[in-house]
């Protein structure tokens, strides 16, 4: 059903059966790979460090989706890396309520690719380069 089970300095994977990976990172934060027979579905994107993207396509080769159960750190901080994550209404209301200020500026920094002195670094500027799809 996938490639094989690998791990590296920065992500570990184990067989959990039934077509599900549990993937941990370094800091000990886990996340799921659940795979079907055609698609699979990553289940949150642990912290950040690494790219776990890279690490879930050497395990499975075929098409997959992103969701984030909540928008803890330490299920999210990988979730700059794809080009689509799914999230809950729920969560992207929050995401609203709590960026609605500082989301222009982030945007327009993302659109003109202009640098933006140390928030050019931060991870909110990284989290908004994802589309983000509400479930």
């Amino acid at each position: 059903m996938f490639e094989k089970l690998i791990n590296n300095k920065l992500f570990k994977s184990k067989d959990l059966g039934h077509g599900v990976i549990m993937i941990t990172d370094i800091t000990g934060v886990s996340g799921y790979l659940v795979m079907g027979t055609e698609r699979a579905l990553l289940i949150d994107t642990c912290c950040g460090i690494g790219d776990i993207r890279a690490f879930v396509n050497k395990i499975w080769r075929k098409p997959y989706d992103v969701v984030l159960t909540h928008l803890h750190f330490d299920h999210i901080g990988g979730a700059y890396i794809f080009d689509e994550v799914f999230i809950t209404k729920e969560d992207a209301q929050y995401m609203r309520s709590e960026f609605e200020e500082s989301y222009p500026e982030v945007q327009r920094q993302l659109d003109n690719k202009t640098p933006c002195g140390q928030f050019k670094n931060s991870f909110s500027i990284r989290l908004f380069s994802c589309c983000w799809r509400i479930l």
